[in-house]
This record gives C-alpha cells, structure tokens and sequence, in this order.
C-alpha cells in the first residue's frame, strides 16, 4: 500500500535541503503531485504554483513545463477541465523550447485527450 502521508514527510525534509536552490520547483512539484494523490487538491496546486514562481524567476524551463503540466494535472483530477485545459495549453510552447521530443509533451498530450473526453462526457 501506498504511504502518502510518509512520502510527504520525506519531501517536506528534501525542501528544507533544496530552498533557494535549483532543485527548489523540483521539491515542489513532487509535493504538488503528492497532494494531488491524496486528493488534497488546492494544496496540490498551492505547490505547483510556487514551483511555477520559482521557476519563472530563475528562468528554469523545463521546471516551468514540468509546473505547469502539475496544475494542469491537479485542476484535471480535481475535474475543473477547462483550467486544466489551460494550463496544458499554456505548457506546450515552454515544453518545445526544451526539446521538440520530450516527456513532458508526452504527458500534455495525454493530459488535453483526457480533459477534452471529460467535458464531453
């Protein structure tokens, strides 16, 4: 079974390691997706969003896709699909300028098909 609430203690410990370092939006996209697991949405992207802030003023561009797939991501499971819509349509362009194949392009993809069947449904 899956520990949650123990993966959240270890992240929370890796944070303290990483704040103000270039591993900072990592720490917090991790805490971001474990909310999210929990189904703790609004912490969920709470985290993101301050990966997301982090990242835009370092200029870390892949932290910034990878941020951004996380609140699409979040509001998608949280069923607010037109923001995660958004989100993932916000991340594509900064994801390309990483590299025109990556994973983060993969999951985008997969988070817009997912998120349009929704609205549909």
């Amino acid at each position: 079974k899956r520990d949650y609430n123990q993966a959240l203690t270890y992240f929370y410990e890796a944070l303290k390691y990483n704040e103000g370092t270039e591993y900072y939006p990592y720490s917090m996209n991790w805490l971001g997706k474990t909310h999210a697991k929990k189904k703790d949405f609004n912490r969920a992207i709470e985290y993101h969003l301050k990966a997301y802030e982090f990242a835009q003023k370092t200029k870390a561009t892949l932290d910034v896709a990878q941020s951004l797939v996380g609140l699409g991501d979040a509001h998608r499971e949280a069923g607010k699909y037109n923001e995660a819509i958004n989100y993932y349509d916000r991340a594509e362009p900064v994801a390309k300028e990483v590299s025109p194949y990556n994973d983060e392009l993969a999951d985008i993809y997969s988070g817009l098909s997912l998120s349009y069947s929704k609205l549909y449904d």
